[in-house]
């Protein structure tokens, strides 16, 4: 899936409307910085092939999208607040979106798990239950 039409679905699972194409624009702008030697378009591609993989058992596979778009959406190497300003960046993207405000800290928390150094992409997604606990006697 091409990255607009993976724009497209993120908010299509979010059940909101997708916000003015500048946002887009100026997002994938900031994954072709010439400074990024990993975090580029072909990062944030392989974050959702590898999202794909495991999409059906997310409880929130919107929300999962759009913290994977921001994750690395502001990425200054002298700054240590990348991941803070990426996340406040996608707060006010879904805020002026419409989201409420239980999925924007959900979002906000998924893209501040980034800051650990080796944590993988998958690693962010919240996985559902497959089966309700046993009950205990």
């Amino acid at each position: 899936m091409n990255l607009a039409d993976r724009w497209a679905q993120t908010w299509a699972d979010l059940a909101i409307d997708v916000p003015d194409g500048h946002v887009l624009r100026t997002l994938l702008d900031s994954y072709r910085e010439p400074h990024r030697g990993y975090h580029t378009l072909r990062h944030l591609d392989e974050c959702f092939e590898q999202f794909d993989t495991v999409r059906t058992l997310c409880t929130y596979p919107g929300e999962v999208q759009l913290a994977l778009w921001f994750h690395d959406a502001i990425y200054d190497t002298r700054a240590a607040d990348n991941e803070d300003r990426s996340a406040s960046w996608a707060e006010t993207v879904l805020s002026t979106a419409g989201a409420d405000a239980a999925e924007t800290q959900r979002v906000r928390e998924l893209v501040l798990t980034t800051n650990q150094a080796n944590l993988a992409c998958i690693e962010m997604i919240r996985i559902s239950p497959s089966e309700e606990p046993a009950e205990t006697e």
